[in-house]
This record gives structure tokens, sequence and C-alpha cells, in this order.
């Protein structure tokens, strides 16, 4: 990820960290979601998205 500079110098570091820990908290929200979610996906869901197409 590449960290942009900014002139200001108080605010982008607090927002850089803000967003840090909002993106390591969206990815972990979204690992979950695969592990869990796209395995049901794919016992439940292949077979209708088969069928279909």
């Amino acid at each position: 990820m590449p960290m942009t500079k900014s002139t200001l110098k108080g605010k982008p570091v607090a927002f850089s960290a803000r967003r840090r820990a909002a993106i390591l908290a969206y990815s972990q929200s979204f690992a979950v979601m695969d592990s869990i979610v796209a395995d049901r996906l794919a016992i439940q869901g292949v077979d209708r998205l088969m069928t279909l197409n």
C-alpha cells in the first residue's frame, strides 16, 4: 500500500493510521466472510449456478 505524503504534519498521520486500522478490520471481516460464507455458497450456490448457466 503506497503511503501518500501531505504538506500537513498532524492530520495525515492520524488519518493514515485510522485508515490503516479500518482497512485491517475490513480485510479481517472479509476474510471471515470469505471463509464461512464462500464455503456455504460453494456448497449451496454452485449447483444453482451450474443449472442456471
